[in-house]
């Protein structure tokens, strides 16, 4: 069971909730029970605040949805709708995420088969793939050749950040190797760099993951190199807690 700290407890969802009890009294009313009840309203608040508090910092963020929290059409179709993109982790998701009709797909996970990718590639105007390994790059610069098909990627890290939490991704110090095995495949558009970390108490971890990965780049990667790099995704979240409410 997860315990929360007075500082972060769920007090400010309750609250929100308690606002529309009179909507969700109503709806027991008409319908039996128990039943799942979807707040549009909230959902499309809790969107705008995400995405408005990052576009304060980052002009170009782009927002994904991580269909493994919850993939209910309702859920999916209407992040799709508020803009943002998809994160999925199978194939099974990377069809909800086609059916929902979206554009901008980035699909990662440590246990990708290869026909799970070949699946991927062919969707590659709209599927992005995080690679996990230096495996997973010789198989999909592979695959990629055989099928003559283009598709963008980018490589997953750990740092020393990360602790003992480095079951995911290749190590910062071996990017530079890595950057220079994609380029042995003309298939392959490397362009972006992701981190991960879930359940932070501070913001603290990024700051340090960029200041690292910065010094890291601005030291080991040429001028070509470093202007390949599009982007850098970082994923996570934040403990609920009072001390974010107004993010």
């Amino acid at each position: 069971m997860v315990k929360y700290t007075k500082s972060e407890n769920l007090l400010l969802i309750v609250k929100k909730i308690l606002l529309k009890k009179d909507k969700f009294l109503n709806l027991a009313n008409k319908h039996p029970t128990p039943f799942y009840a979807y707040d549009q309203e909230g959902m499309d608040e809790s969107i705008e605040s995400f995405v408005a508090s990052f576009q304060r910092h980052i002009p170009n963020f782009q927002p994904y949805y991580a269909v493994k929290l919850n993939h209910h059409p309702f859920i999916v179709n209407r992040a799709v709708e508020k803009g943002m993109g998809l994160d999925v982790a199978s194939v099974r998701e990377l069809n909800i995420a086609l059916k929902a009709k979206a554009e901008k797909v980035v699909y990662y996970s440590p246990a990708k088969s290869e026909d799970d990718l070949k699946y991927a590639v062919k969707y590659a105007n709209k599927v992005r793939i995080h690679i996990d390994s230096f495996n997973e790059l010789h198989l999909l610069g592979k695959l990629t050749g055989e099928l003559k098909t283009k598709i963008e990627v980018s490589v997953r890290i750990h740092t020393p950040a990360h602790g003992l939490w480095t079951k995911y991704g290749i190590p910062l110090q071996s990017l530079r190797k890595f950057w220079g095995e994609a380029s042995k495949y003309p298939f392959l558009k490397l362009n972006g760099i992701h981190f991960h970390q879930s359940r932070n108490k501070t913001v603290s971890f990024y700051v340090i993951i960029i200041r690292d990965l910065a010094s890291y780049l601005k030291k080991n990667f040429t001028s070509d190199q470093l202007n390949s790099i599009k982007y850098v995704d970082f994923g996570g979240g934040l403990r609920v807690s009072e001390k974010y409410k107004k993010w």
